[in-house]
């Protein structure tokens, strides 16, 4: 994923919170040492490309071919 494709920022705090993120597709941008007093904590910058909607999935789906001599499959349910 290209920088110019993120949609969506995020900061946290915690490892736990940053693999929670991780696990749901977010990527990494950047992990910053903060200082706060005599205390030091990692900053996690998460970021994200936004869902396309469904159908708009679909469509590049059929846009790129990707359903080119399947069969459909009648009303009923069973394939002939």
């Amino acid at each position: 994923m290209s920088i110019e494709n993120v949609t969506e920022l995020r900061t946290v705090n915690g490892q736990t919170q940053a693999q929670r993120l991780l696990d749901e597709g977010w990527r990494i941008l950047a992990v910053c040492v903060m200082q706060d007093g005599s205390s030091q904590y990692a900053e996690y910058h998460l970021g994200r490309a936004k869902a396309a909607p469904a159908n708009q999935k679909l469509q590049e789906l059929i846009d790129k071919g990707a359903f080119t001599g399947a069969k459909a499959i009648p009303a009923g349910g069973e394939s002939q």
